[in-house]
């Protein structure tokens, strides 16, 4: 939620505009959490990015793989994220290569 949606959400309502109880910072608060523990990013239909690792068991180089494959389309530049995704799998194969 970006600084616009927590505007519009408390558009029309019973807040004062001086905000004198700090509900804007309570929205923001609320915000500023959900961007570390739930980030918007991350959030599938049904299931976090970081439960798909976890039950996978994938490791460090695939579960960034599909980290940045599933967010690719949600963050403004799928092709960077894609190639991040390649990145990994390429250290991946080079891994076990060895």
């Amino acid at each position: 939620m970006d600084q616009r949606e927590i505007d519009e959400r408390l558009k029309g309502s019973t807040l004062r505009e001086d905000d004198p109880y700090g509900a804007k910072k309570v929205w923001k608060a609320i915000h500023d959490r959900e961007m570390v523990n739930h980030p918007d990013h991350y959030q599938g239909n049904k299931m976090e990015v970081i439960d798909i690792i976890e039950d996978y068991e994938l490791g460090f180089h695939l579960g960034n793989a599909i980290k940045y494959i599933l967010r690719a389309d949600k963050k403004g530049n799928t092709k960077q994220d894609l190639q991040k995704a390649l990145w990994y799998i390429q250290r991946e194969i080079d891994r076990e290569d060895v």
